[in-house]
C-alpha cells in the first residue's frame, strides 16, 4: 500500500514538474506586445511618401482612425493569416496576435505624420475625400508588415485594402495584397 502511495506521488510531482517548465508563449499568456512609436510612424509615413506602392494614400487629409487589419480571434481569423505558412511561422502569428490591445486602440498622432493633415473622425463630413491607415501589424522580426489602407471619395466611391509587405527599415516592398475592395 506504502508502495503505490509513493508512486502516485512521484507521478503527481513528475507531471506537476514537467508542466511547470514549459515554456508559454506570448498567446496563452495574453500578453500584450507594444510597437515603438518610432516604427510604427516610419511605415506609415513611408505608405504617405510612396503613393506608386498604394493607390489609397492619395487625398490630402489622413482619418485618425482606421479600424485594425484583422478581427483578432483565434477562432475567427478574418485573412486566413494562419494559412499562410510559408510568410508567418507560428511564433510570428503570436506575435501579430498579441499586438491586439496596442491595434484596437491605436489613434494617428498628427505630430508624427508628414504630407498629410489629419482629421479627426467628427470633421470627416467636412472633407470631399479623405485616407485612412490601421496600425501596422508586425511579425516577430518586424521585417513583415500588415497594413489596412483606404480611400474614400463619396458615398459611392472609395477602395479599401489589407497589404502584406516585407519591410527593411529603408523601404517597403509589397508581397501581397490580402483583400481589396472597391465602392
Amino acid at each position: 500500500m506504502k508502495f503505490i502511495f509513493i508512486s502516485i506521488l512521484s507521478i503527481f510531482f513528475f507531471l506537476g514538474f514537467c508542466c511547470c517548465n514549459q515554456q508559454s508563449s506570448p498567446l496563452k499568456k495574453n500578453k500584450s506586445i507594444v510597437i515603438s512609436d518610432s516604427l510604427i510612424y516610419d511605415v506609415i509615413n513611408y505608405l504617405i511618401n510612396h503613393k506608386e506602392i498604394n493607390r489609397d494614400i492619395k487625398s490630402e487629409y489622413l482619418a485618425s482612425y482606421q479600424s485594425p487589419p484583422f478581427i483578432f480571434s483565434l477562432k475567427s481569423d478574418s485573412l486566413l493569416i494562419k494559412k499562410l505558412d510559408n510568410i508567418f511561422s507560428v511564433k510570428d502569428l503570436e506575435f501579430i496576435f498579441s499586438q491586439k490591445k496596442q491595434a484596437e486602440s491605436f489613434v494617428i498622432d498628427k505630430r508624427f505624420i508628414k504630407g498629410k493633415k489629419v482629421i479627426n473622425r467628427e470633421n470627416l463630413d467636412s472633407v470631399n475625400s479623405y485616407s485612412s491607415i490601421s496600425f501596422p501589424l508586425f511579425n516577430l522580426d518586424r521585417s513583415i508588415v500588415i497594413i489596412k489602407t483606404s480611400y474614400y471619395c463619396g458615398a459611392f466611391c472609395g477602395h479599401q485594402g489589407i497589404y502584406l509587405y516585407k519591410w527593411n527599415k529603408s523601404k517597403l516592398v509589397l508581397l501581397k495584397i490580402l483583400q481589396e475592395d472597391v465602392y
